[in-house]
């Protein structure tokens, strides 16, 4: 977001731009988290690890379906092509987060 002032940005009519840092620290956080559980599930071979591998992709996609969602109520949007990279960028994310690691992966990953 080239121009983006942070104190200028809102997101719908509520939030201010600290919704972005929150967001991404939902996607960061367990992103992080995520190896060090599939290494250890594939090692246990456990359900309680299973399911927080799933648990955390899920939060991952979740997080970044709601920073596409955030991008999309993101006003002011200038410059208006820096915007739709960015919105086409986060697409492209959402698709690999919440449909591709949390839905088509996780069903394949088995213990």
């Amino acid at each position: 977001m080239f121009r983006l002032t942070p104190a200028a940005a809102r997101v719908g009519d509520r939030f201010g731009f600290g919704a972005f840092n929150l967001l991404f620290a939902a996607i960061l956080i367990p992103s992080a988290q995520w190896m060090p559980l599939t290494f250890a599930a594939a090692e246990a071979s456990s359900q309680v690890l299973f399911w927080a591998v799933r648990v955390v992709l899920a939060a991952v996609g979740l997080a970044s379906l709601g920073l596409l969602a955030a991008l999309l109520n993101t006003r002011p949007r200038q410059p208006l092509w820096a915007y739709w990279l960015a919105v086409i960028g986060c697409a492209a994310f959402c698709l690999q987060t919440a449909v591709l690691d949390m839905v088509v992966w996780s069903a394949y990953f088995t213990v």
